[in-house]
């Protein structure tokens, strides 16, 4: 029961591991986009 019990926490928390990465790695990609998309605007804008 115990060992069982462990186990099931184990799966959560390597669940819950998996989902904080996701979450940064979409954070990350969302981020550099808005960054390039500012970037590539200001560019515009300057040679306007």
């Amino acid at each position: 029961m115990r060992v069982n019990k462990t186990r099931h926490y184990v799966r959560l928390l390597l669940q819950f591991c998996k989902y904080i990465y996701i979450y940064l790695y979409l954070n990350k990609i969302y981020i550099f986009y808005i960054r390039y998309s500012l970037r590539t605007n200001s560019e515009y804008h300057s040679d306007s």
